[in-house]
């Protein structure tokens, strides 16, 4: 079952606005380097690539429980967790970063020591078929 990440309005401002904000003045800034030919690729790398590399980031964030793994995409980047090495999963508002778009996180342990921080639109459906896959899973609320 695949499940969107939640998506905070406040971040997505920011982002967007930052985003198009290094688009422009790479374009700007490149019409003022005549002549300066490694200048202007690290221009396009920093304004143009970057960004567009944070909105693939922001487009392909998503998770997917599907047995025997928890999957977890963002961008070009996909981590498998197996079911049976969650531990627990925690609700928490964090700030924390992690393949998370909003605040209202959850925090998933695994294996020994290990954990990440996800944001599932739906955080209380996402945990209940969770738990469906792993009834060995403790469950805590921490907002």
């Amino acid at each position: 079952m695949r499940f969107p990440s939640r998506v905070d309005i406040w971040l997505a401002v920011f982002v967007w606005f930052t985003m198009l904000g290094t688009i422009g003045v790479g374009i700007i800034a490149l019409f003022q380097l005549e002549g300066q030919v490694w200048g202007a690729i690290a221009l396009l790398l920093s304004t143009v690539a970057l960004p567009c590399f944070l909105l693939w980031m922001w487009v392909k964030t998503y998770y997917v429980i599907e047995a025997p793994h928890l999957i977890i995409h963002y961008g070009p980047f996909k981590k498998k967790i197996l079911l049976e090495s969650i531990t627990k999963v925690k609700k928490m508002t964090s700030l924390y970063s992690g393949p998370a778009l909003s605040l209202r996180k959850i925090e998933i342990y695994y294996n020994r020591f290990d954990f990440i921080y996800i944001s599932p639109k739906n955080r209380d459906e996402f945990i209940s078929i969770l738990k469906k896959y792993c009834p060995h899973i403790k469950i805590e609320d921490s907002e």
